[in-house]
């Protein structure tokens, strides 16, 4: 389950082009992100509904970062640094590109989230004021086109355990075409979250 997925291009980078929000503007709270090795799809569970509209294809996909609250990301090595041009990173080039990890390096990444919210996330918060406080997750997929579209998908904790072992299926697919993950720092998605919320 999702409760949301919001569109980003580089003509409308601070405020979402388009969005799709359960139980908003005919949407149930049924909304599911089917992730294979063909892509992303969400569905309408309750209403029986597929959002085709929405359908993301592997081959498509550039990068995809992953925000899990209770995960910090591993800092880069000094020789990942020393080879991204300042002047590219100061004018907001190529950042995907010049930040992508080695194999070894998103096999990793994906392994510690997946442990992570596999152990502390997956119960989701306790019942009751008292408990644990319910924690939003998120995906940001990259996409290969000329608007340099971004998607970004929202779900509680509770549901977030799958998500690192449905992008690992996803990468090693054959449809995948050099295909980076990396995580997403707080800061980062702290800043995503805010311009979601305004919108909201």
């Amino acid at each position: 389950m999702i409760k949301a997925v919001y569109m980003f291009t580089i003509h409308s980078q601070n405020r979402p082009l388009a969005s799709l929000v359960a139980n908003a503007n005919g949407v149930s709270d049924g909304l599911v992100l089917r992730v294979s090795t063909e892509g992303l799809f969400i569905d309408d569970d309750m209403l029986s509904y597929s959002h085709r509209e929405w359908d993301v294809k592997a081959w498509s996909i550039k990068l995809i970062e992953i925000f899990c609250p209770r995960y910090t990301p591993p800092p880069r090595s000094q020789k990942d640094f020393k080879k991204e041009n300042p002047m590219r990173k100061m004018f907001g080039g190529d950042k995907d590109k010049a930040q992508q990890r080695s194999e070894e390096e998103m096999d990793l990444i994906i392994e510690s989230l997946a442990r992570v919210c596999g152990t502390t996330c997956s119960a989701g918060p306790a019942d009751g004021g008292g408990g644990r406080p319910i924690r939003q997750h998120m995906l940001r997929v990259s996409l290969r086109d000329t608007e340099a579209r971004k998607l970004v998908f929202v779900c509680e904790e509770d549901e977030a355990w799958k998500i690192a072992g449905a992008v690992q299926g996803l990468r090693k697919g054959s449809q995948a075409r050099q295909l980076a993950v990396e995580g997403l720092g707080t800061a980062e998605a702290s800043l995503l979250l805010t311009k979601l919320r305004a919108v909201a």
